[in-house]
């Protein structure tokens, strides 16, 4: 039957007792023609566009968000109490959309000094403000260039100007494949011994707080075969290796992305890893190469990524190869397409999408519970 046809039907043949919810049967049946059509999201793509269509579609409803990781680390440090920001993406990615709702974060706190930062009822009334990691970057006066963190970064780790440099950005956690990514990097300068002594690669991994001996454990297995490897291959003062396993702030990674010639993102299982994006966002000069795990959502997006197995460890190490040796030609069309639309599906259209969503839900179960209701008391009249 045809969308127009049910609903003259509609309008036409419905019983007295059905009157008052033609009009509600009516909405949702053009409400379900209007999600085929278009996709409402898509004109979500800025902070202000997003409150825009919180007041209009979920009007009166409050937005929250649980989860036993908190936005904001309060730490005890020697000059006082010090905020970080967790190293989780999808954290970053929340939590610019929360200050965009003006909405609720109900979150584990971990810092030895959250305590100390709340009020009575254990909420943080003011925290200061800090860049949004994959909501699209704008450019900041006096923000270093791709040129001048690549020259700036290599002197730091005792690097000569005209090393290769890869980065991975992850917490310490089996998930995320850093092992895996690593065995890849030793089978690499296996293959290709030229590469020892042109190629390091900066692993910064978050210290992970869990007591449980599974975590601790893996901590030392990381940290083992960095020195193996690192053994093996060292000349001179040269290490293949550099691991960061402390907290850096954005601003910090930052500059690791844009000094890269390659980012590695080779997680086991994961959801979306906005690791991927966040170095894409990062690289206005449109150089670097992203080698990717096709297990990770973001896989699904970034096409123009070099996709691995991460379990395959030769494929990791070819695909890494290649993306050293990539002409910057082909650097430079890959990172437009994923530019391209890291920018345009960005976190806000993201929300909006799913805000919409759980609007249209809402609005469809009120539906719902009117039927039922007006079904009970047809019901109770016959009887």
């Amino acid at each position: 039957m045809l969308h127009g046809e049910l609903t003259r039907r509609l309008s036409s043949n419905a019983p007295p007792e059905m009157q008052p919810l033609v009009g509600d049967l009516r909405a949702l049946l053009l409400e379900y023609q209007r999600e085929r059509l278009q996709d409402d999201s898509s004109r979500v793509s800025a902070p202000d566009k997003l409150r825009a269509l919180l007041h209009n579609e979920v009007a009166g409803d409050e937005v929250l968000v649980v989860s036993n990781r908190e936005p904001y680390i309060h730490a005890t440090a020697p000059g006082g109490i010090e905020v970080r920001r967790p190293a989780s993406g999808l954290v970053a990615a929340v939590e610019a959309v929360m200050r965009a709702c003006s909405g609720t974060w109900i979150a584990h706190g971990a810092g030895n000094a959250d305590r100390d930062t709340v009020d009575p009822h254990d909420r943080v009334t003011q925290e200061q403000s800090y860049p949004i990691s994959i909501s699209w970057p704008d450019t900041k006066p006096g923000e270093d260039t791709g040129v001048a963190c690549r020259s700036a970064i290599r002197p730091e780790l005792g690097l000569g100007p005209d090393a290769l440099l890869g980065i991975g950005v992850d917490r310490l956690n089996y998930t995320k494949g850093i092992l895996e990514r690593f065995q890849a990097v030793e089978r690499m300068l296996e293959m290709y011994p030229d590469m020892a002594g042109k190629f390091t690669f900066v692993q910064i991994a978050a210290p992970s707080r869990s007591p449980l001996d599974e975590y601790q454990n893996f901590d030392a297995r990381v940290r083992s075969l960095v020195q193996r490897i690192n053994q093996r291959f060292s000349r001179g003062s040269y290490l293949p290796f550099v691991l960061k396993a402390e907290h850096h702030e954005h601003e910090e990674v930052n500059r690791y992305y844009r000094a890269a010639d390659v980012c590695m993102v080779t997680s086991l299982h994961d959801g979306m890893n906005l690791v991927a994006k966040e170095f894409v966002a990062a690289r206005d000069d449109e150089r670097g190469v992203l080698v990717l795990s096709q297990f990770t959502g973001a896989a699904m997006e970034l096409h123009a990524a070099l996709i691995i197995n991460p379990y395959h460890i030769e494929q990791g190490a070819e695909a890494l190869h290649r993306a050293l040796l990539m002409p910057a030609a082909e650097q430079a069309e890959r990172m437009r397409s994923m530019r391209a639309l890291v920018r345009d599906f960005n976190v806000y259209r993201w929300a909006g999408r799913m805000l919409l969503d759980a609007s249209r839900l809402r609005q469809r179960e009120r539906v719902r519970t009117k039927i039922m209701a007006h079904s009970r008391n047809a019901l109770r009249r016959v009887v």
